[in-house]
């Protein structure tokens, strides 16, 4: 359902309206416009736009830079390398009102003190941004996203008269991510936890936490402008224009990362007891993490060297996740331990007790529910290594 609402705004907006060269009135406001949170993955960190409105000449219109083209035949492969270009689209208000009404997200929105001349040459600015030769951009998640980029454009035209305030919480990347990624989206987290490499941690800037549309709508409320009477409230206060309605829905408690690897590590443990006991390897069990294990490594491998994501790279879930363990995962089958197992096994545990003794230490915050799975890579790898001396023990 709101996929197809969303189909329906865009054919109401992309296109919809010519371009304006009209000279705005006195009447006339520039808007700043802040959606809430949604329920899906892609919609959890909310969305920006700009809205101009000129009641004298029947204008009320929203610039938004969240969306892109459909009909695009590379689309997944763009997605997938990082190469996607996202574009500025136009359309009535209303009816970007009414598609986040139907979607249940809250919509706010900031009525700007602008001169009519800055309010001018900022519509003009958005007229010419959305000409079809001049509406794709590059999108990057953090530094050139529908939020960022508004932010640019308010810089931009307004120069050195919008002002903002210091507001330093010593947030890094991940930090402000993980705000938005709690219950019910744990498996969410954990999973940028681990596409996300170590540039996440780095410390952003004020400016930089302007990515996410609720932190660029709270700058915008302390923010100033310089007028010849000194500098002024750039926001006026912020208007809800819908409040999102409480929905009663159940969260599993059950199937969440801590619980169910947790679950992992316990069963394999028994599998370790019972091949002890029963002088058995089971390797089945081991072809079934290490392939896993591989295919997740596999990802992050290609995110990291085959794309163009600039927050894939230097990734130390490759140290415990190495796409290697797709081939070992075969060899595992040999009845006796080669030198190769064991070099191998040798080096699985080596890299395993890094990440858990330097838990803290190593640039990159690894996310505390991957520790079980790390307990069960380790015991069933050593169990692998010393199953010989294992064997004369039980004897």
């Amino acid at each position: 359902m709101k996929k197809i609402l969303f189909l329906f705004y865009l054919i109401l907006s992309i296109g919809v309206l010519k371009s304006q060269n009209s000279k705005l009135s006195p009447s006339a406001q520039v808007y700043l416009i802040t959606v809430g949170a949604g329920t899906d993955l892609y919609s959890v960190f909310g969305h920006t736009a700009i809205r101009i409105k000129d009641s004298t000449l029947k204008i009320d219109v929203a610039y938004n830079y969240g969306t892109f083209d459909f009909d695009d035949p590379d689309f997944y492969v763009k997605f997938v390398k990082g190469d996607l270009q996202y574009m500025l689209s136009k359309g009535h208000f209303v009816y970007f009102l009414q598609y986040y009404i139907e979607s249940n997200r809250s919509v706010f929105q900031q009525n700007l003190n602008l001169s009519l001349t800055q309010k001018q040459q900022i519509f003009d600015f958005l007229e010419w941004n959305a000409l079809p030769e001049n509406k794709f951009y590059l999108y990057d998640f953090f530094f050139r996203n529908c939020a960022s980029v508004v932010r640019d454009v308010f810089e931009n035209q307004l120069t050195d008269s919008l002002v903002f305030q210091n507001n330093d919480r010593n947030f890094t990347f991940r930090n402000l991510l993980h705000q938005y990624l709690q219950t019910p989206n744990e498996w969410n987290k954990l999973g940028i936890d681990l596409i996300l490499g170590s540039r996440t941690d780095r410390k952003a800037t004020p400016r930089e936490y302007m990515f996410l549309p609720d932190y660029l709508m709270w700058t915008f409320e302390k923010a100033n402008m310089k007028t010849p009477n000194g500098n002024q409230p750039i926001s006026q206060k912020t208007e809800v224009l819908y409040l999102e309605k409480p929905l009663n829905s159940s969260v599993n408690t059950l199937f969440v990362p801590e619980k169910v690897f947790w679950t992992v590590f316990i069963f394999y443990a028994l599998v370790s007891l019972a091949g002890y006991f029963f002088k058995k390897r089971l390797v089945f069990f081991d072809f079934l993490w290490l392939f896993a294990a591989g295919v997740g490594g596999f990802i992050l491998f290609f995110a990291w060297f085959f794309t163009n994501h600039t927050i894939t790279v230097n990734n130390f879930n490759l140290a415990w996740l190495p796409v290697t363990h797709l081939i070992f995962a075969f060899f595992v089958f040999y009845k006796k331990n080669t030198l190769f197992h064991k070099i191998y096994l040798s080096i699985t545990i080596g890299f395993i007790f890094m990440l858990l003794v330097g838990w803290g230490i190593i640039p990159q915050a690894l996310n505390i529910w991957i520790v079980p799975l790390l307990l069960t890579f380790l015991q069933r790898s050593l169990f692998l290594l010393f199953y010989p001396l294992l064997l004369k023990i039980n004897k």
